[in-house]
């Protein structure tokens, strides 16, 4: 078997069958995916993380290489189609396939049976069956950032360029912004907040209206920092 691991920053145990046993979890990766397919470009996040040899992409990967290990012996034409589905989905079919992969592994352990649900099932993703007869039916949900918080993201960062192009245009080295949304920012409210940068450097503040207040401070290093945030 190949050391993968000793290719990688280990801040787990280095007890040598410690190691190993985390070596078998990689080596179900390389198995499962493909070694050759792994080392391709492309920026698929599985081979992104595998490519990555610092300590957090090696616990990530270690931790999808037990849940693979794990499904792959119980289960493995399901494996099989999350993982085509982690190699050729589309983003959001990759972080599903890799979500419930891992998820329903959190819920194996001694006396516990993991079953997949079927394709036909799309009211829960698998169930849990336990040495006293009982059962668990198991949904498993990926919340991950939504669009209004990509919206503001987005629109805040066009702020801070605008402050850093204003600032610097106007001979300002040093200064931070702090600005607060006292509701959820319309288009109209973003255009608004854009008009009163060129304004702030000669009042010291953002002009207090329904939706932003703010202030402009010195800093003592030659830096520029916008804070933006939303009071709800």
């Amino acid at each position: 078997m190949p050391d993968y691991l000793s290719q990688r920053q280990n801040v787990l145990t280095q007890d040598p069958t410690e190691k190993a046993e985390l070596n078998t979890y990689l080596e179900a990766v390389a198995d499962q995916f493909g070694l050759r397919w792994l080392e391709q470009g492309g920026g698929n996040p599985v081979r992104e993380l595998w490519q990555d040899g610092h300590a957090l992409a090696t616990n990530e990967m270690l931790t999808l290489g037990h849940a693979v290990s794990n499904l792959a012996k119980a289960h493995p034409a399901w494996t099989r189609h999350q993982i085509n589905q982690m190699k050729i989905g589309s983003a959001g079919e990759r972080a599903g396939a890799a979500f419930e992969i891992i998820g329903l592994n959190l819920f194996s352990g001694p006396g516990q049976r993991i079953e997949p649900a079927p394709a036909n099932r799309p009211g829960y993703d698998g169930s849990v069956f336990f040495d006293d007869g009982s059962s668990l039916m198991v949904s498993i949900k990926n919340h991950g950032i939504s669009a209004h918080e990509l919206a503001f993201l987005s629109k805040a960062a066009e702020i801070r360029n605008d402050f850093v192009q204003t600032a610097r245009s106007g001979g300002a080295t040093s200064r931070l912004l702090r600005i607060i949304a006292h509701r959820h920012p319309l288009g109209a409210d973003w255009a608004l907040l854009r008009r009163q940068i060129r304004d702030m450097f000669s009042t010291g503040k953002v002009e207090d209206t329904p939706v932003w207040s703010g202030q402009v401070e010195p800093l003592p290093g030659e830096e520029l920092w916008l804070i933006l945030g939303d009071a709800a």
